[in-house]
Protein backbone atom coordinates (compact mmCIF):
# COMPACT_ATOMS: atom_id res chain seq x y z
CA UNK A 1 0.00 0.00 0.00
CA UNK A 2 1.64 3.29 -0.76
CA UNK A 3 0.26 7.11 -0.90
CA UNK A 4 1.31 9.53 -3.85
CA UNK A 5 -0.48 12.14 -6.03
CA UNK A 6 -2.23 11.19 -9.15
CA UNK A 7 -3.45 12.75 -12.18
CA UNK A 8 -6.94 13.33 -11.98
CA UNK A 9 -7.21 12.50 -15.68
CA UNK A 10 -5.96 9.03 -14.46
CA UNK A 11 -8.76 8.24 -12.53
CA UNK A 12 -11.53 5.91 -13.38
CA UNK A 13 -14.71 6.00 -11.51
CA UNK A 14 -16.41 2.64 -10.41
CA UNK A 15 -18.32 0.92 -12.00
CA UNK A 16 -19.42 -0.68 -8.59
CA UNK A 17 -19.96 2.04 -6.14
CA UNK A 18 -22.99 1.99 -4.86
CA UNK A 19 -23.41 6.01 -4.31
CA UNK A 20 -25.21 7.35 -7.18
CA UNK A 21 -25.96 10.60 -5.75
CA UNK A 22 -23.53 13.65 -4.61
CA UNK A 23 -24.89 16.21 -2.92
CA UNK A 24 -23.41 19.40 -2.14
CA UNK A 25 -20.49 19.33 -5.00
CA UNK A 26 -19.94 23.23 -5.26
CA UNK A 27 -19.58 23.70 -1.52
CA UNK A 28 -16.94 20.91 -0.79
CA UNK A 29 -14.94 22.36 -4.36
CA UNK A 30 -15.05 25.86 -2.63
CA UNK A 31 -13.50 24.09 0.64
CA UNK A 32 -10.77 22.00 -1.57
CA UNK A 33 -9.65 25.05 -3.92
CA UNK A 34 -8.37 26.70 -0.54
CA UNK A 35 -7.41 23.95 1.75
CA UNK A 36 -6.74 21.06 -0.81
CA UNK A 37 -7.36 17.44 -0.74
CA UNK A 38 -6.62 16.50 3.09
CA UNK A 39 -7.55 12.82 3.15
CA UNK A 40 -6.13 10.27 0.27
CA UNK A 41 -8.75 8.75 -2.01
CA UNK A 42 -8.67 5.25 -2.18
CA UNK A 43 -7.57 3.83 -5.28
CA UNK A 44 -6.35 0.41 -7.31
CA UNK A 45 -4.42 -0.06 -10.46
CA UNK A 46 -6.19 -1.49 -13.55
CA UNK A 47 -5.01 -3.43 -16.53
CA UNK A 48 -4.80 0.05 -18.58
CA UNK A 49 -1.26 1.59 -18.10
CA UNK A 50 -1.24 4.70 -15.59
CA UNK A 51 -5.07 4.34 -15.00
CA UNK A 52 -6.47 3.64 -11.70
CA UNK A 53 -10.47 2.65 -10.34
CA UNK A 54 -11.65 5.10 -7.62
CA UNK A 55 -12.30 2.59 -4.55
CA UNK A 56 -13.45 5.41 -2.41
CA UNK A 57 -13.62 8.96 -2.67
CA UNK A 58 -15.77 9.65 -6.14
CA UNK A 59 -17.39 12.67 -4.82
CA UNK A 60 -14.08 13.74 -3.75
CA UNK A 61 -12.90 13.29 -6.87
CA UNK A 62 -15.42 15.36 -8.48
CA UNK A 63 -15.04 18.32 -6.23
CA UNK A 64 -11.45 18.30 -6.90
CA UNK A 65 -11.59 18.53 -10.52
CA UNK A 66 -14.49 21.52 -10.03
CA UNK A 67 -11.96 23.40 -8.17
CA UNK A 68 -9.66 23.24 -11.51
CA UNK A 69 -7.32 20.60 -9.20
CA UNK A 70 -5.40 18.19 -11.73
CA UNK A 71 -3.91 15.83 -9.55
CA UNK A 72 -4.95 14.57 -6.05
CA UNK A 73 -3.32 12.59 -2.69
CA UNK A 74 -4.34 8.41 -3.25
CA UNK A 75 -3.54 5.21 -1.42
CA UNK A 76 -3.02 2.56 -3.95
CA UNK A 77 -3.98 -0.52 -2.97
CA UNK A 78 -3.81 -4.32 -4.19
CA UNK A 79 -7.46 -5.29 -3.94
CA UNK A 80 -10.02 -8.06 -5.46
CA UNK A 81 -13.17 -7.04 -6.95
CA UNK A 82 -15.03 -8.52 -3.82
CA UNK A 83 -12.82 -6.58 -1.51
CA UNK A 84 -13.55 -3.73 -3.32
CA UNK A 85 -17.63 -3.89 -2.95
CA UNK A 86 -16.88 -4.68 0.88
CA UNK A 87 -15.31 -1.14 1.17
CA UNK A 88 -17.49 0.43 -0.66
CA UNK A 89 -20.19 -0.72 1.15
CA UNK A 90 -18.64 -0.20 4.62
CA UNK A 91 -17.52 3.22 3.76
CA UNK A 92 -21.12 3.92 1.97
CA UNK A 93 -23.12 2.48 5.01
CA UNK A 94 -21.43 5.53 7.63
CA UNK A 95 -22.83 8.16 5.34
CA UNK A 96 -25.64 10.35 6.65
CA UNK A 97 -26.89 10.49 3.33
CA UNK A 98 -26.93 7.26 1.81
CA UNK A 99 -29.79 6.38 -0.37
CA UNK A 100 -31.60 3.17 0.32
CA UNK A 101 -31.92 2.21 -3.54
CA UNK A 102 -28.62 2.93 -3.69
CA UNK A 103 -27.80 0.17 -0.53
CA UNK A 104 -30.77 -1.87 -2.74
CA UNK A 105 -28.79 -2.22 -5.83
CA UNK A 106 -25.13 -2.79 -3.82
CA UNK A 107 -26.39 -5.45 -2.26
CA UNK A 108 -27.89 -7.04 -5.48
CA UNK A 109 -24.71 -6.72 -7.27
CA UNK A 110 -22.72 -8.37 -4.50
CA UNK A 111 -25.13 -11.44 -4.82
CA UNK A 112 -25.31 -11.56 -8.15
CA UNK A 113 -21.87 -10.69 -9.82
CA UNK A 114 -19.90 -12.16 -6.58
CA UNK A 115 -22.21 -14.78 -5.16
CA UNK A 116 -23.24 -13.65 -1.74
CA UNK A 117 -25.90 -14.67 0.04
CA UNK A 118 -27.63 -11.77 2.09
CA UNK A 119 -27.03 -13.70 5.33
CA UNK A 120 -23.22 -13.57 4.07
CA UNK A 121 -23.63 -9.44 3.12
CA UNK A 122 -25.32 -8.81 6.78
CA UNK A 123 -22.72 -10.95 8.61
CA UNK A 124 -20.16 -8.68 6.24
CA UNK A 125 -21.34 -5.27 7.24
CA UNK A 126 -22.45 -6.07 10.66
CA UNK A 127 -26.25 -5.31 9.97
CA UNK A 128 -29.46 -7.29 10.33
CA UNK A 129 -30.35 -9.90 8.11
CA UNK A 130 -33.65 -7.79 7.90
CA UNK A 131 -31.98 -4.34 6.60
CA UNK A 132 -30.30 -6.95 3.75
CA UNK A 133 -33.57 -8.09 2.90
CA UNK A 134 -35.33 -5.13 3.54
CA UNK A 135 -33.45 -3.24 1.00
CA UNK A 136 -33.55 -6.21 -1.26
CA UNK A 137 -37.41 -5.49 -1.87
CA UNK A 138 -37.00 -2.33 -2.81
CA UNK A 139 -35.33 -3.49 -6.13
CA UNK A 140 -39.27 -4.60 -6.68
CA UNK A 141 -40.70 -1.51 -6.73
CA UNK A 142 -42.66 0.34 -9.27
CA UNK A 143 -40.44 3.56 -11.55
CA UNK A 144 -43.21 5.61 -9.91
CA UNK A 145 -42.32 4.37 -6.50
CA UNK A 146 -38.57 4.16 -6.81
CA UNK A 147 -39.03 8.10 -7.64
CA UNK A 148 -40.82 8.59 -4.79
CA UNK A 149 -38.47 7.35 -2.63
CA UNK A 150 -35.58 8.97 -4.31
CA UNK A 151 -37.26 12.21 -4.09
CA UNK A 152 -37.34 11.45 -0.17
CA UNK A 153 -41.43 11.44 0.10
CA UNK A 154 -42.08 7.78 0.46
CA UNK A 155 -40.25 6.84 3.25
CA UNK A 156 -38.30 3.50 3.44
CA UNK A 157 -40.49 1.99 5.91
CA UNK A 158 -43.34 2.35 3.98
CA UNK A 159 -41.90 1.48 0.58
CA UNK A 160 -41.02 -2.41 1.71
CA UNK A 161 -44.39 -2.71 2.00
CA UNK A 162 -45.88 -1.29 -0.78
CA UNK A 163 -42.83 -3.59 -2.77
CA UNK A 164 -44.36 -6.50 -0.87
CA UNK A 165 -47.41 -6.05 -2.97
CA UNK A 166 -45.73 -7.09 -6.06
CA UNK A 167 -48.18 -6.46 -8.74
CA UNK A 168 -47.31 -2.84 -10.60
CA UNK A 169 -51.33 -1.81 -10.95
CA UNK A 170 -51.36 -2.37 -7.28
CA UNK A 171 -48.16 -0.74 -6.35
CA UNK A 172 -49.35 2.46 -8.81
CA UNK A 173 -52.58 2.52 -7.17
CA UNK A 174 -51.59 2.06 -3.53
CA UNK A 175 -49.21 5.12 -4.04
CA UNK A 176 -51.45 7.32 -5.41
CA UNK A 177 -53.69 6.47 -2.60
CA UNK A 178 -50.93 7.21 -0.13
CA UNK A 179 -49.96 10.67 -1.41
CA UNK A 180 -53.09 11.62 -1.94
CA UNK A 181 -54.62 10.80 1.74
CA UNK A 182 -51.24 11.38 3.60
CA UNK A 183 -48.94 13.85 2.25
CA UNK A 184 -50.07 16.43 4.22
CA UNK A 185 -49.06 20.02 3.51
CA UNK A 186 -46.22 21.19 4.51
CA UNK A 187 -44.45 17.83 5.61
CA UNK A 188 -41.67 16.88 2.89
CA UNK A 189 -42.98 12.34 3.25
CA UNK A 190 -45.85 10.86 3.23
CA UNK A 191 -46.71 10.18 6.68
CA UNK A 192 -45.34 6.73 7.79
CA UNK A 193 -47.58 5.83 10.49
CA UNK A 194 -50.72 6.59 8.75
CA UNK A 195 -49.63 4.98 5.44
CA UNK A 196 -48.70 1.61 6.75
CA UNK A 197 -52.45 1.35 8.86
CA UNK A 198 -53.74 2.68 5.06
CA UNK A 199 -51.74 -0.35 3.87
CA UNK A 200 -52.78 -3.05 6.08
CA UNK A 201 -56.16 -2.16 5.56
CA UNK A 202 -56.25 -1.94 2.21
CA UNK A 203 -53.77 -3.78 0.62
CA UNK A 204 -53.50 -7.13 2.86
CA UNK A 205 -55.97 -10.17 3.31
CA UNK A 206 -56.38 -11.68 6.70
CA UNK A 207 -56.43 -15.49 5.59
CA UNK A 208 -58.97 -16.80 8.09
CA UNK A 209 -61.69 -14.89 5.69
CA UNK A 210 -60.45 -16.39 2.63
CA UNK A 211 -63.52 -17.42 0.72
CA UNK A 212 -61.19 -20.21 -1.19
CA UNK A 213 -59.50 -23.41 0.37
CA UNK A 214 -56.19 -21.55 1.61
CA UNK A 215 -54.50 -25.15 1.10
CA UNK A 216 -55.36 -25.71 -2.31
CA UNK A 217 -51.92 -25.32 -4.41
CA UNK A 218 -53.28 -26.18 -7.55
CA UNK A 219 -56.39 -23.15 -7.89
CA UNK A 220 -54.18 -20.84 -10.09
CA UNK A 221 -51.25 -21.41 -12.34
CA UNK A 222 -48.02 -20.55 -10.43
CA UNK A 223 -49.11 -19.91 -7.30
CA UNK A 224 -48.49 -22.42 -3.80
CA UNK A 225 -51.03 -23.13 -0.97
CA UNK A 226 -50.97 -20.32 1.59
CA UNK A 227 -49.47 -21.91 4.32
CA UNK A 228 -45.59 -22.06 2.47
CA UNK A 229 -46.24 -18.96 0.69
CA UNK A 230 -43.70 -16.21 1.73
CA UNK A 231 -46.27 -13.85 1.02
CA UNK A 232 -48.19 -15.06 4.06
CA UNK A 233 -46.78 -13.38 7.79
CA UNK A 234 -47.44 -16.49 9.40
CA UNK A 235 -45.77 -18.68 6.79
CA UNK A 236 -43.10 -21.22 8.79
CA UNK A 237 -40.09 -19.53 7.15
CA UNK A 238 -40.70 -16.16 6.93
CA UNK A 239 -38.27 -13.72 4.90
CA UNK A 240 -36.56 -11.98 7.77
CA UNK A 241 -37.59 -8.61 7.73
CA UNK A 242 -39.99 -8.51 5.55
CA UNK A 243 -43.15 -8.07 8.01
CA UNK A 244 -41.47 -5.92 10.41
CA UNK A 245 -43.92 -3.43 10.43
CA UNK A 246 -46.37 -5.36 11.65
CA UNK A 247 -46.81 -6.37 14.91
CA UNK A 248 -45.93 -9.85 16.29
CA UNK A 249 -49.76 -10.27 17.02
CA UNK A 250 -50.49 -9.39 13.58
CA UNK A 251 -48.09 -11.85 11.89
CA UNK A 252 -49.41 -14.76 14.10
CA UNK A 253 -52.48 -14.17 12.12
CA UNK A 254 -51.61 -15.46 8.52
CA UNK A 255 -52.30 -12.17 6.86
CA UNK A 256 -51.57 -12.42 2.93
CA UNK A 257 -49.74 -9.35 2.14
CA UNK A 258 -50.13 -10.27 -1.99
CA UNK A 259 -53.71 -9.02 -2.79
CA UNK A 260 -53.20 -9.74 -6.17
CA UNK A 261 -52.62 -13.28 -5.78
CA UNK A 262 -55.70 -12.92 -3.41
CA UNK A 263 -58.01 -11.94 -5.63
CA UNK A 264 -56.80 -14.19 -8.28
CA UNK A 265 -57.17 -17.37 -6.05
CA UNK A 266 -61.33 -15.91 -4.71
CA UNK A 267 -62.20 -14.93 -8.27
CA UNK A 268 -61.25 -18.75 -9.28
CA UNK A 269 -62.78 -20.37 -6.14
CA UNK A 270 -65.69 -18.41 -7.56
CA UNK A 271 -65.68 -19.69 -10.64
CA UNK A 272 -65.81 -23.14 -9.97
CA UNK A 273 -68.91 -22.62 -7.33
CA UNK A 274 -70.68 -21.09 -9.73
CA UNK A 275 -70.20 -23.92 -12.27
CA UNK A 276 -71.32 -26.19 -9.44
CA UNK A 277 -74.38 -23.91 -8.24
CA UNK A 278 -75.50 -23.66 -11.76
CA UNK A 279 -74.91 -27.41 -13.23
CA UNK A 280 -77.56 -27.99 -10.10
CA UNK A 281 -79.98 -25.80 -11.62
CA UNK A 282 -79.59 -22.80 -9.25
CA UNK A 283 -79.76 -19.21 -10.52
CA UNK A 284 -76.61 -17.19 -9.49
CA UNK A 285 -76.38 -13.40 -8.96
CA UNK A 286 -73.41 -11.35 -10.73
CA UNK A 287 -70.77 -10.12 -8.89
CA UNK A 288 -72.26 -6.61 -9.26
CA UNK A 289 -75.26 -7.57 -8.14
CA UNK A 290 -74.64 -9.77 -5.33
CA UNK A 291 -72.00 -6.99 -3.59
CA UNK A 292 -74.97 -4.00 -3.94
CA UNK A 293 -76.90 -6.82 -1.99
CA UNK A 294 -74.56 -6.69 0.74
CA UNK A 295 -73.94 -2.96 0.18
CA UNK A 296 -72.38 -1.81 3.33
CA UNK A 297 -71.28 -4.78 5.73
CA UNK A 298 -71.37 -8.53 5.40
CA UNK A 299 -74.78 -8.25 6.22
CA UNK A 300 -77.61 -8.37 3.55
CA UNK A 301 -79.14 -5.07 3.06
CA UNK A 302 -82.69 -5.04 4.74
CA UNK A 303 -84.27 -3.93 1.71
CA UNK A 304 -83.10 -5.96 -0.56
CA UNK A 305 -86.46 -7.89 -1.50
CA UNK A 306 -84.50 -11.01 0.12
CA UNK A 307 -84.45 -12.90 3.46
CA UNK A 308 -81.37 -15.19 3.89
CA UNK A 309 -81.42 -18.70 4.70
CA UNK A 310 -78.76 -18.84 7.12
CA UNK A 311 -80.17 -16.05 9.40
CA UNK A 312 -81.99 -16.80 12.63
CA UNK A 313 -85.96 -15.90 11.60
CA UNK A 314 -86.88 -13.14 14.70
CA UNK A 315 -90.74 -14.33 14.39
CA UNK A 316 -89.69 -18.53 15.73
CA UNK A 317 -89.93 -18.35 19.52
CA UNK A 318 -87.13 -21.16 18.64
CA UNK A 319 -84.86 -18.77 16.98
CA UNK A 320 -84.39 -21.26 14.23
CA UNK A 321 -83.29 -19.98 11.06
CA UNK A 322 -85.64 -19.39 7.94
CA UNK A 323 -83.78 -22.23 6.21
CA UNK A 324 -85.52 -24.65 8.85
CA UNK A 325 -88.96 -22.98 7.40
CA UNK A 326 -87.97 -23.49 3.60
CA UNK A 327 -87.37 -26.70 4.00
CA UNK A 328 -90.34 -28.06 6.04
CA UNK A 329 -92.22 -26.42 2.46
CA UNK A 330 -93.15 -28.89 0.56
CA UNK A 331 -90.93 -28.74 -2.71
CA UNK A 332 -93.42 -27.48 -5.14
CA UNK A 333 -93.95 -24.57 -3.28
CA UNK A 334 -91.34 -23.72 -2.20
CA UNK A 335 -89.45 -20.79 -3.71
CA UNK A 336 -86.43 -20.86 -5.82
CA UNK A 337 -82.89 -20.94 -4.14
CA UNK A 338 -81.04 -17.77 -5.71
CA UNK A 339 -77.30 -17.19 -4.65
CA UNK A 340 -75.05 -14.48 -4.47
CA UNK A 341 -71.70 -13.65 -4.05
CA UNK A 342 -71.19 -11.70 -1.00
CA UNK A 343 -68.26 -9.08 -0.64
CA UNK A 344 -65.52 -11.75 0.26
CA UNK A 345 -67.24 -13.82 -2.32
CA UNK A 346 -68.56 -16.11 -0.09
CA UNK A 347 -71.74 -17.87 -1.64
CA UNK A 348 -75.05 -16.33 0.35
CA UNK A 349 -78.55 -18.57 -0.11
CA UNK A 350 -81.07 -16.05 -0.31
CA UNK A 351 -84.95 -16.66 -1.52
CA UNK A 352 -87.48 -14.32 -2.27
CA UNK A 353 -89.20 -12.60 0.63
CA UNK A 354 -92.77 -11.99 -0.48
CA UNK A 355 -92.71 -15.55 -2.10
CA UNK A 356 -91.41 -17.13 1.11
CA UNK A 357 -93.82 -15.50 3.27
CA UNK A 358 -96.81 -16.43 1.22
CA UNK A 359 -95.62 -20.04 0.93
CA UNK A 360 -95.21 -20.13 4.52
CA UNK A 361 -98.36 -18.63 5.54
CA UNK A 362 -100.25 -20.82 2.99
CA UNK A 363 -98.55 -24.08 3.71
CA UNK A 364 -101.44 -26.53 6.57
CA UNK A 365 -100.47 -25.89 9.91
CA UNK A 366 -99.14 -22.66 9.34
CA UNK A 367 -97.41 -21.18 12.22
CA UNK A 368 -99.64 -17.42 13.29
CA UNK A 369 -96.94 -15.14 12.66
CA UNK A 370 -96.74 -16.11 8.99
CA UNK A 371 -100.30 -15.02 8.76
CA UNK A 372 -99.36 -12.03 10.91
CA UNK A 373 -95.93 -10.78 9.07
CA UNK A 374 -97.74 -11.43 6.12
CA UNK A 375 -100.24 -8.89 6.25
CA UNK A 376 -98.04 -6.35 8.15
CA UNK A 377 -95.53 -6.81 4.68
CA UNK A 378 -99.05 -6.17 2.55
CA UNK A 379 -99.84 -3.02 4.52
CA UNK A 380 -96.54 -1.47 4.30
CA UNK A 381 -96.25 -2.44 0.77
CA UNK A 382 -99.87 -0.31 0.32
CA UNK A 383 -98.73 2.35 2.45
CA UNK A 384 -95.05 2.59 0.00
CA UNK A 385 -97.93 2.97 -3.06
CA UNK A 386 -99.62 4.90 -1.74
CA UNK A 387 -97.08 7.56 -0.36
CA UNK A 388 -95.18 7.01 -3.78
CA UNK A 389 -98.49 7.95 -5.58
CA UNK A 390 -99.04 10.92 -3.23
CA UNK A 391 -95.37 11.89 -4.22
CA UNK A 392 -96.06 11.61 -7.80
CA UNK A 393 -99.26 13.84 -7.84
CA UNK A 394 -97.41 17.10 -5.25
CA UNK A 395 -94.81 16.48 -7.68
CA UNK A 396 -97.37 16.76 -10.98
CA UNK A 397 -98.96 20.00 -9.17
CA UNK A 398 -95.52 21.51 -8.22
CA UNK A 399 -94.85 21.53 -11.92
CA UNK A 400 -98.10 22.99 -13.09
CA UNK A 401 -97.68 25.71 -11.04
CA UNK A 402 -94.27 26.37 -12.07
CA UNK A 403 -95.10 26.20 -15.30
CA UNK A 404 -97.72 28.73 -14.87
CA UNK A 405 -95.34 31.29 -13.19
CA UNK A 406 -93.42 31.33 -15.98
CA UNK A 407 -96.17 31.59 -18.56
CA UNK A 408 -97.51 34.62 -16.72
CA UNK A 409 -93.92 36.42 -15.71
CA UNK A 410 -93.48 35.67 -19.73
CA UNK A 411 -96.37 37.23 -20.95
CA UNK A 412 -96.12 41.51 -21.86
CA UNK A 413 -99.84 41.76 -20.23
CA UNK A 414 -100.13 44.42 -17.62
CA UNK A 415 -99.31 44.20 -14.28
CA UNK A 416 -102.33 43.55 -11.69
CA UNK A 417 -103.99 43.37 -8.44
CA UNK A 418 -103.74 39.83 -8.32
CA UNK A 419 -99.62 39.96 -9.41
CA UNK A 420 -98.92 42.16 -6.70
CA UNK A 421 -101.09 40.73 -3.99
CA UNK A 422 -99.23 37.39 -4.98
CA UNK A 423 -95.31 38.81 -5.54
CA UNK A 424 -95.86 40.68 -2.01
CA UNK A 425 -96.95 37.30 0.15
CA UNK A 426 -94.51 35.87 -1.08
CA UNK A 427 -92.04 38.47 -0.43
CA UNK A 428 -93.04 38.24 3.26
CA UNK A 429 -89.48 39.49 5.26
CA UNK A 430 -86.93 37.04 2.49
CA UNK A 431 -83.96 38.87 1.28
CA UNK A 432 -84.15 39.68 -2.72
CA UNK A 433 -81.59 37.25 -4.75
CA UNK A 434 -78.80 38.36 -6.68
CA UNK A 435 -80.40 37.95 -9.97
CA UNK A 436 -82.99 40.39 -9.26
CA UNK A 437 -80.92 43.06 -7.68
CA UNK A 438 -78.30 42.18 -10.88
CA UNK A 439 -81.20 42.75 -13.23
CA UNK A 440 -82.96 45.60 -11.55
CA UNK A 441 -79.90 47.47 -10.58
CA UNK A 442 -80.64 47.70 -6.92
CA UNK A 443 -79.36 47.07 -3.91
CA UNK A 444 -81.87 46.74 -1.16
CA UNK A 445 -85.35 44.79 0.32
CA UNK A 446 -86.71 48.29 0.59
CA UNK A 447 -85.89 49.12 -3.52
CA UNK A 448 -87.41 46.05 -4.62
CA UNK A 449 -90.78 46.87 -2.81
CA UNK A 450 -90.93 50.14 -3.57
CA UNK A 451 -90.88 48.81 -7.38
CA UNK A 452 -92.80 46.20 -6.97
CA UNK A 453 -95.47 48.56 -5.07
CA UNK A 454 -95.26 51.00 -7.78
CA UNK A 455 -96.74 48.27 -10.08
CA UNK A 456 -93.42 47.75 -12.33
CA UNK A 457 -94.27 45.20 -14.91
CA UNK A 458 -90.57 44.17 -15.22
CA UNK A 459 -89.84 44.05 -11.32
CA UNK A 460 -93.32 41.41 -11.39
CA UNK A 461 -92.18 39.51 -14.22
CA UNK A 462 -88.32 39.19 -13.38
CA UNK A 463 -89.85 37.99 -9.75
CA UNK A 464 -92.25 35.86 -11.33
CA UNK A 465 -89.44 34.03 -13.83
CA UNK A 466 -86.55 33.77 -11.40
CA UNK A 467 -87.52 33.68 -8.02
CA UNK A 468 -91.28 33.97 -8.09
CA UNK A 469 -91.87 30.32 -8.27
CA UNK A 470 -89.92 29.43 -5.06
CA UNK A 471 -91.95 32.42 -3.65
CA UNK A 472 -91.75 32.18 -0.01
CA UNK A 473 -93.84 28.86 1.27
CA UNK A 474 -97.06 29.91 -1.06
CA UNK A 475 -96.31 26.87 -3.13
CA UNK A 476 -95.39 23.51 -2.27
CA UNK A 477 -97.29 21.33 -4.72
CA UNK A 478 -99.73 20.91 -1.99
CA UNK A 479 -104.07 20.64 -2.75
CA UNK A 480 -104.33 23.21 -0.03
CA UNK A 481 -103.56 26.48 -2.47
CA UNK A 482 -103.25 29.97 -1.47
CA UNK A 483 -106.25 32.65 -2.49
CA UNK A 484 -103.14 35.01 -4.02
CA UNK A 485 -102.54 31.98 -6.16
CA UNK A 486 -106.27 31.24 -6.98
CA UNK A 487 -106.53 34.66 -8.18
CA UNK A 488 -103.49 35.32 -9.54
CA UNK A 489 -104.05 32.41 -12.15
CA UNK A 490 -107.64 33.41 -12.74
CA UNK A 491 -106.92 36.94 -13.77
CA UNK A 492 -104.17 35.66 -15.63
CA UNK A 493 -106.36 33.18 -17.75
CA UNK A 494 -104.12 30.73 -17.06
CA UNK A 495 -105.68 27.23 -17.90
CA UNK A 496 -104.39 24.96 -15.58
CA UNK A 497 -105.80 21.56 -16.77
CA UNK A 498 -104.58 22.44 -20.20
CA UNK A 499 -100.75 22.49 -18.48
CA UNK A 500 -101.39 19.36 -16.81
CA UNK A 501 -102.59 18.13 -19.64
CA UNK A 502 -98.95 19.18 -21.77
CA UNK A 503 -97.02 18.16 -18.95
CA UNK A 504 -98.28 14.71 -19.31
CA UNK A 505 -98.16 14.28 -22.87
CA UNK A 506 -94.73 15.82 -22.72
CA UNK A 507 -93.81 12.90 -20.30
CA UNK A 508 -95.74 10.40 -22.82
CA UNK A 509 -93.55 11.18 -25.60
CA UNK A 510 -90.34 11.18 -23.32
CA UNK A 511 -90.92 7.56 -22.38
CA UNK A 512 -91.46 6.03 -25.70
CA UNK A 513 -88.32 7.75 -26.84
CA UNK A 514 -86.08 6.16 -24.28
CA UNK A 515 -88.15 3.03 -24.52
CA UNK A 516 -87.23 3.18 -28.02
CA UNK A 517 -83.52 4.02 -27.51
CA UNK A 518 -83.18 1.38 -25.35
CA UNK A 519 -84.85 -1.59 -27.23
CA UNK A 520 -82.27 -0.24 -30.48
CA UNK A 521 -79.54 -0.79 -28.18
CA UNK A 522 -80.45 -4.18 -27.04
CA UNK A 523 -80.48 -4.79 -30.12
CA UNK A 524 -77.10 -3.67 -31.22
Amino acid sequence: MTTRKILLTHLRESPSNPRQTFGRIDELAANLKQMGVLQPLIVRSIDVADQFEIVCGHRRARAAKKAGLTEVPCEVRVLTDDQVIEIQLAENLQRQDIEPLEEAEAFDAMITRHGFTPEAISKKLGISDGTVYGRLKLLKLCPEARKAVADGVLPSSVAVPLARLGDESFQLRCLRELKQRFHYEGEPAISARDALEFIHRDFSRALRLASFDVKDSMLIEGAVACGVCPNNTKCAKPQPGLFDDFSKAERGQAICTDISCFDKKTAAAWAIKVAEFEGAGVLVLNTEVGHGLFRYSEQLDHASGYIELDTPNPSDSKKRTWRDAFEKLSPDVRPPLVVAPDRSFRPRHLVDEKLLMKAIADAPGAPKWARAEVERKEEIAQARENAKADSAARDLRKRVQVSALWKIGASESKVTEAMLRFVLAGLGARWVSDEIRDALNIDSMDEYEKLVTKGDAKALRIALLVWGAFAGDLLDGGDDEPAEWKRLVKDAGVDLKALEKQLLTSDESEKAIDAKKKKKGGKS
